[in-house]
């Protein structure tokens, strides 16, 4: 398996979406945006953020996906860190995408802060399902994450 490949594609990625959406989108008072501000690049952000309109995205975008794509970038480093096998993979991932789950019911229950959101709850189980989904590409050598190893004819 091309490890790297993975990491890039699986977990970098997905952050940096994330971070972006937090940074562009999401208030200065975010942790993300504090963080660019000790690093002093802010005044960069904030020059991004002149140039795009947040009105022309919808608000899923703003506000549920990045909680999928952070949850989709765990899940992927447990499944890395676990080589992709072990009977406890698959529960690590389920307990991954409980910790997501659970904090919207947590809020739907008003325990924590935030509103109980479906959409929320969607991309949540969209990332468990994509986690699992790729424990099963790399278990059955898709071509992608692939390195001198007969890819499977299945896929």
């Amino acid at each position: 398996m091309n490890k790297y490949r993975f990491i890039f594609l699986e977990i970098v990625c997905p952050l940096v979406i994330a971070g972006g959406i937090y940074l562009v989108f999401r208030p200065v008072d975010t942790v993300v945006y504090q963080l660019t501000t000790m690093l002093g690049l802010s005044d960069i952000v904030d020059s991004i953020r002149a140039f795009i309109s947040i009105d022309a995205f919808p608000e899923w975008f703003i506000y549920s996906l990045p909680g999928g794509l952070w949850l989709l970038a765990f899940q992927n480093t447990i499944s890395l860190l676990k080589q992709f096998a072990g009977r406890i993979l698959i529960p690590l991932i389920l307990l991954a995408s409980l910790m997501g789950i659970g904090l919207e019911f947590l809020q739907y229950f008003n325990f924590t802060d935030g509103r109980f959101d479906v959409v929320d709850l969607s991309f949540y189980i969209g990332a468990t399902l994509l986690a699992m989904g790729n424990v099963w590409l790399v278990k059955n050598k898709w071509e992608l994450y692939s390195e001198g190893e007969s890819s499977s004819t299945a896929l």
